[in-house]
């Protein structure tokens, strides 16, 4: 298990994936299919006829523990995440955007979307039973306590293929309003979730083994595809192409105010609920099985066996055979329910070319449940200037995870690339907890 950290280090290094995804570009009002993502109901106001996204890749590694420059120095990444008092939460989430295109026929837009996407979560993880299995270790007094909380370690792989439409609902004297919504065929590629609720027990050391007493616990263990085989090797984060899984919806209004002669609207405004749904996980290798813990005052339970061990399966049979679980419920086929995302959007003309932008994303779901994917919380503000082939912008973001993070970003003609994060590195690496990037190309028509 000690991989798990080392693995989101290897994927973010590898891919250039983002978490809230293309922060900036996405409120552009010449972005396309980027606006789309965000609010379905955009296609209907989008400034060109046709709009076809060639591929597009936005990625983020973010916790509330370490800063970039502790990442960049070498620092000790198992340790430095399970130091402090508060619990490690870190987050990896990516996407890329393949062929798609939108286009526009009288008050009427329609649009085809294709995505690949990744996302590993460390959520509320205490700290003692951390290093206790990645570490080998606990307080330096050689005794610890598991606080009572909900925590996780979960993974998943899948794909998305979209369709959706969107049309304006009336103009008055430059004011319009559309309405939209997008049909997403999930791909169920592969998923690893390890969760327990209410987890209170006593650390101890004996020998070079770190011992689990007085324990309880409500676990959960849930696999599928390959990820069901190993959760640390990085190819099975990338395991897109699953079979059809279910269907997942976004539904969106979109508001804009725009003079005869002008080139863009002074005024976007749009509210959108998205990730309306679930992804059914349907293999062989698939199961969802839940236990009782309990380890007496007394008897002890080695956590060290559990390190460097990367089958979630083995992990199961180890804790069965220890015989402190009682099963409580267990099935093969299971569902996991996408993160519904309640956000707000807006792009207001200050004067000329100058434009400020928000961005506001509520997560509607708790992120300690079982067999869900997750989202985060994240207000982010745009100033943006802007001419009809070339803009720059620069979001400043507030993440529920990682904090405050100011970014840069620009497009030219076709291409765009930036970072939400990226301004805060270069000027004050110590402090953020952030590492993100996007790039991509699309073609207007």
């Amino acid at each position: 298990m000690k991989r798990i950290s080392l693995l989101t280090l290897m994927i973010c290094s590898a891919v250039a994936w983002s978490q809230e995804h293309f922060t900036g570009i996405s409120t552009s009002d010449n972005a396309g299919l980027m606006n789309v993502m965000l609010n379905p109901a955009a296609a209907g106001n989008a400034q060109n006829g046709i709009y076809v996204n060639m591929v597009s890749m936005s990625g983020n590694l973010l916790n509330n523990k370490i800063g970039y420059s502790d990442l960049i120095s070498g620092k000790n990444f198992e340790r430095a995440i399970f130091s402090g008092n508060e619990p490690a939460n870190l987050r990896l989430d990516g996407q890329i955007l393949g062929p798609s295109i939108s286009w526009k026929i009288d008050k009427w837009a329609f649009f085809f979307t294709s995505s690949a996407n990744t996302q590993a979560n460390i959520i509320n993880l205490d700290n003692s039973l951390g290093n206790a299995i990645v570490n080998d270790m606990i307080d330096v007094t050689g005794a610890a306590s598991i606080l009572s909380r909900n925590q996780r370690a979960n993974g998943m792989a899948w794909g998305e293929l979209g369709i959706g439409l969107a049309r304006k609902v009336f103009s008055i004297n430059g004011h319009s309003l559309y309405a939209g919504a997008q049909f997403k065929w999930m791909l169920a590629g592969a998923y690893v979730d390890m969760a327990a609720s209410a987890f209170t027990g006593k650390l101890s050391i004996q020998g070079n083994n770190v011992l689990l007493t007085d324990a309880s616990a409500r676990l959960n263990f849930s696999y599928s595809g390959s990820l069901g085989d190993d959760f640390t090797r990085i190819p099975n984060y990338m395991d897109y192409l699953g079979k059809p899984g279910g269907v997942s919806t976004d539904l969106g209004l979109s508001y804009t105010w725009k003079m005869e002669n002008e080139s863009a609207p002074r005024i976007t405004a749009g509210v959108s609920i998205k990730n309306i749904g679930s992804v059914s996980f349907k293999d062989q290798n698939s199961s969802s099985n839940t236990y009782l813990l309990n380890i007496p005052d007394g008897q002890y339970f080695n956590l060290s066996q559990f390190k460097d061990e990367g089958d979630i399966k083995v992990i199961e049979q180890r804790l069965q055979q220890s015989g402190f679980l009682t099963v409580t419920n267990d099935k093969q086929n299971f569902k996991v329910k996408t993160p519904t995302l309640f956000v707000l959007n807006a792009n207001v003309k200050v004067y000329d070319r100058f434009y400020l932008g928000a961005v506001l994303q509520q997560k509607t779901n708790s992120e300690t449940k079982e067999n869900q994917l997750n989202a985060q919380d994240v207000v982010t503000f745009i100033p943006r200037y802007r001419t009809d082939n070339f803009e720059v912008f620069l979001p400043v973001s507030h993440y529920q995870i990682s904090g405050t993070a100011a970014g840069v970003g620009m497009r030219y003609r076709a291409f765009f690339i930036g970072s939400g994060s990226g301004l805060t590195g270069l000027l004050n690496n110590s402090n953020t907890r952030q590492v993100d990037g996007y790039i991509g190309f699309r073609i207007a028509i």
